[in-house]
């Protein structure tokens, strides 16, 4: 542990000692293989798609085709998945790399507390991100193989959500290391993702329960200076397949196309976020 890369090293393996990478591995796993022995094409016409020997519908939805809106289901219930279930297995690494007696370890370690603090963040999110990859490639080769349908969007989605991840995670960072408890990082977390939820139905819900100029531009400023987890989520889906239907695009906040902006003001947010945490973690005493 005498370097940057011997503090990720440690890291995630006490991710996989506490059994976190571990059970999201068997998980992915398992989805990857329902979906392997479940799914193909069917023997009568070659071209329908069968799960379990039941026949899916072939018609469109909201003007995607079935496997397309498939994998962009799966994209969505996978990167909300993750955003919960990473916090739980993540959410501990920074007020247990504070504890005392831990503290102390590290410190002792000829490393910067910052190069120190950035190496825990990137073992923990390293962590996950490898759970992510696993689990989208195998999901892309499955889809590939089976129905012969390779779309290069989702198999993007692996880093999109690992980023969408890393910003998120910064909300509770920052809460694990000012009040160094898990539990509470826990909950900050939580509460950030119904937060940032919230907010992106500002112009359709919030605007109209109270109609003042003064709270809109508030709604505004905390939208654009926190994470924008669903607008990334959202962009980063259109790769994979976009709604043809406007209203439930609209409703669901979805853009007609991929844009790069909610990831750009989330990496400024987020950074400043991370930024709070080393400036706050090389001030303390330990």
């Amino acid at each position: 542990m005498r370097s940057a890369l011997g503090v990720i090293r440690y890291t995630t393996l006490e991710a996989i000692r506490k059994g976190t990478l571990i059970a999201y591995f068997i998980i992915g796993t398992l989805i990857i293989l329902v979906f392997l022995l479940g799914i193909r094409l069917s023997p009568e016409d070659g071209t329908s798609m069968e799960f379990f020997g039941n026949k899916v519908a072939t018609r469109e939805i909201m003007g995607l085709d079935l496997v397309n809106f498939w994998l962009l289901q799966l994209y969505g219930s996978a990167s909300g998945a993750i955003m919960l279930f990473g916090l739980f297995g993540t959410a501990g690494m920074i007020p247990s790399f504070v504890e005392k007696g831990t503290a102390e370890l590290f410190l002792s370690k000829p490393l910067s507390r910052a190069s120190l603090f950035i190496s825990r963040f990137t073992g923990a999110v390293g962590g996950i991100s490898l759970n992510i990859v696993f689990f989208t490639i195998g999901m892309w080769l499955v889809f590939g193989i089976k129905l012969g349908v390779w779309n290069w969007g989702f198999l993007a989605s692996a880093f999109f959500t690992s980023y969408i991840f890393a910003c998120f995670f910064s909300v509770a960072v920052l809460s694990g290391i000012i009040t160094q408890s898990t539990a509470v990082a826990i909950i900050m977390g939580f509460a950030f993702s119904l937060f940032s939820g919230i907010l992106e139905t500002r112009e359709l819900v919030l605007y109209k329960a109270w109609d003042n100029a003064i709270f809109h531009r508030t709604l505004d400023v905390l939208y654009y200076i926190t994470p924008q987890l669903d607008a990334m989520k959202n962009s980063a889906g259109t790769l994979i397949g976009t709604l043809e239907i406007p209203a439930a695009r609209r409703l669901a906040n979805i853009p007609e196309s991929f844009t790069i902006l909610p990831f750009v003001y989330s990496t400024l947010s987020a950074t400043a976020l991370y930024s709070l945490s080393i400036w706050y973690f090389k001030r303390k005493d330990y």
